[in-house]
C-alpha cells in the first residue's frame, strides 16, 4: 500500500502545474525567465520545502519524546546543481533553551532519522566544510543513493 500519493495536472498554460495532495490544493511554475507565469515554486523548490518540513517536523517530534525545550526549527535550503553531483544546503537553525549534548544530538539525528533524507545521500560539515559540526554546522544532500548513511 502507498503511504503518500500526490497528482499532478499540467494543463494548456505552459507550466503552471495543479497539485492535489489529500484536501490540499498547491502550484508549481517556472518563472517567466524560464518560460513560465510564476504562479506557484519551482518544483526544485517544492523539493527543498518538502525536505524541510520533514527535516523540522521530524525534529520537534524527537525533541518532543525527549522532553526537551526545542521552541523552534528554521531552515533555510538551497540547491547547488553545479558540480559532478547536484548538492542540497541546509542551514539548521534550533530554537530554545537546548543544552550543547542536545544540540549535538539533534544535528546528528538527521541523517539516520528523517525519512525524505533516506534517498539522498547526506554528509554533516561544519561551516569550514570539513567532516563534523565544530564549528557551526549544515548538512550537505547529495543526488540519490541506495541506503540511508
Amino acid at each position: 500500500m502507498l503511504e503518500a500519493t500526490a497528482t499532478t495536472h499540467v494543463g494548456e498554460a505552459d507550466f503552471t502545474t495543479e497539485i492535489r495532495i489529500r484536501q490540499h490544493r498547491l502550484s508549481g511554475d517556472e518563472p517567466p525567465d524560464k518560460g513560465g507565469a510564476d504562479t506557484g515554486p519551482t518544483p526544485k523548490e517544492l523539493l527543498l520545502g518538502s525536505l524541510g518540513a520533514c527535516t523540522g517536523i521530524t525534529l520537534r517530534m524527537y525533541a518532543k519524546r525527549k522532553g526537551w525545550r526545542l521552541t523552534g526549527v528554521t531552515l533555510e535550503l538551497g540547491l547547488d546543481a553545479e558540480g559532478p553531483k547536484p548538492a542540497i544546503e541546509c542551514r539548521l537553525r534550533l530554537h530554545g533553551p537546548l543544552a550543547p549534548e542536545q544540540r549535538e544530538r539533534a544535528l546528528a539525528l538527521l541523517c539516520g532519522r528523517v525519512p525524505e533524507l533516506g534517498v539522498v545521500e547526506a554528509d554533516l560539515v561544519d561551516a569550514r566544510g570539513k567532516p563534523g559540526l565544530e564549528h557551526g554546522g549544515r548538512l550537505l544532500l547529495r543526488g540519490p543513493c541506495g541506503s540511508r548513511c
